[in-house]
C-alpha cells in the first residue's frame, strides 16, 4: 500500500457515521443478544468441559481456547461496540481505544491461528497417524504458541507499526497503517492469506482422503471385532468425525469473516463504493461468530450436548444430579 492509499484509509477512518434512531435501536438489540449468547453459551461449554474429565480431550482443548476468546469477545469487544453505537462516537480517550483495539485484534488472531493449528493437527493425524501421534502436550504447546504470536502481533501498533484508531463505520478501534505502509500488507498476508491457504489445503486433502476411503472403512468395519483392521478402521472413523466437526467450526468462521475481510482489505482500499448497510452486515457477521460457535459444539458433539443438557437439567430441577457426559441425568428420589 502506497502513501496515497494510506492517507485515503486514514481519511476514511476519521469520517463520521450518523444513524437513524430506529437503526440504532434495532442494532443495539441485535448486539445485546449476540453479546449475551456469546458470554452465557461459551461459559456453559467451558463449565461442562471443566467438570467432566471425559470431555477434556485433545480436540476439546482447542474448543476451550476458542470458547475463552469468544467469552472475551462478548465481555469486551461487544460491550465497547454497544456503548459506542449508543452514543455514535468514541466517548473514551486514546488509551482506552488502544486497549479496545488490542482486545479486538487478539480475539481475531487467536481464533485464526487456533483454527490453523487444528487443521494442521487434523492433517497430521489423518495422513501420518501411524508414525506421528498428537498428544495433549503438543496441543498445549500449540495453544501457548497461539497466544505468544497473537500478543506479539497486537503489540506492533503500540510500538509504531501502525496504530489503533477509532473506525466510525465499525464503531470499534482497530489497527491501521501509519508511517509504515507495509503494515496492512503484513496483516493481510500473515493473518489472512497464509492461514486461509494452509487451512484450505489441509481440509481439502482430508476431505479427498475421506471420500476415497469411505468404502474401505465400511468394509473393514464388517470384519470380526477382534481384527486389528477393524480397530484401525474405527479409529480412523473417529478421527474423520472429529475432522468434520472442526471443519464446520472453520466454515462458520469463514462465513463470518470473509465478507468483512473482502470489504476492509480489498474493496475500500481500492476506493470501491460499499454501502454502509453492507459494511454493517459484514461487521455483524464477525460479532455473531462468537455466539454461533457454542451451538455448533452443541449440535456436532454428542457427548458435549449430553453434558450441557445434564448441566441445564441440574440448574432447572434440583432433583437431578449432574453426571458425566454420555450418561442421562439421575433423578434423586427423597426418602
Amino acid at each position: 500500500m502506497n502513501q496515497s492509499e494510506t492517507h485515503d484509509l486514514l481519511a476514511f477512518s476519521n469520517s463520521t457515521v450518523v444513524l437513524k434512531p430506529d437503526q440504532v435501536i434495532v442494532r443495539l438489540i441485535l448486539y445485546y443478544i449476540i453479546a449475551l449468547l456469546s458470554i452465557i453459551c461459551n461459559l456453559i461449554i467451558l463449565i461442562v468441559i471443566a467438570r467432566d474429565r471425559k470431555l477434556r480431550t485433545k480436540s476439546n482443548l482447542f474448543i476451550v481456547n476458542l470458547a475463552i476468546v469468544d467469552v472475551i469477545t462478548g465481555c469486551a469487544k461487544d460491550v465497547f461496540l454497544i456503548i459506542t453505537l449508543r452514543y455514535q462516537h468514541w466517548i473514551f480517550d486514546q488509551t482506552v481505544c488502544e486497549i479496545s483495539g488490542f482486545i479486538n485484534i487478539i480475539c481475531y488472531d487467536v481464533t485464526m491461528i487456533t483454527l490453523t493449528f487444528i487443521a494442521v493437527f487434523r492433517y497430521i493425524t489423518v495422513f501420518h497417524g501411524k508414525h506421528i501421534r498428537i498428544r495433549k502436550k503438543h496441543v498445549i504447546g500449540a495453544i501457548n504458541i497461539v497466544w505468544i504470536l497473537s500478543l506479539m502481533d497486537c503489540t506492533l501498533p503500540l510500538i509504531g507499526f501502525g496504530r489503533y484508531i477509532y473506525i466510525p463505520h465499525d464503531f470499534l478501534c482497530l489497527p491501521v497503517p501509519d508511517k509504515i505502509p507495509g503494515y496492512l500488507t503484513y496483516l493481510v498476508i500473515v493473518f489472512v492469506l497464509v492461514p486461509f491457504i494452509v487451512i484450505t489445503f489441509c481440509y481439502l486433502a482430508i476431505l479427498l482422503r475421506i471420500f476415497s476411503n469411505n468404502h474401505r472403512i465400511a468394509r473393514q468395519l464388517r470384519l470380526p471385532h477382534t481384527s486389528s483392521r477393524h480397530f484401525r478402521a474405527q479409529s480412523l472413523r473417529r478421527e474423520i468425525e472429529t475432522t468434520w466437526r472442526m471443519f464446520f467450526v472453520y466454515l462458520a468462521f469463514i462465513i463470518s469473516f470473509v465478507p468483512y475481510a473482502i470489504i476492509v482489505y480489498l474493496l475500500l482500499p481500492a476506493r470501491y463504493n460499499v454501502s454502509l448497510d453492507v459494511q454493517w452486515v459484514a461487521g455483524f457477521l464477525v460479532c455473531a461468530n462468537s455466539a454461533v460457535n457454542p451451538f455448533i459444539y452443541y449440535i456436532m458433539y454428542p457427548k458435549m450436548r449430553k453434558a450441557c443438557n445434564s448441566l441445564l437439567y441440574s440448574l432447572v430441577n434440583p432433583n437431578f444430579r449432574l453426571v458425566s457426559a454420555g450418561v442421562k441425568p439421575i433423578k434423586i428420589v427423597p426418602k
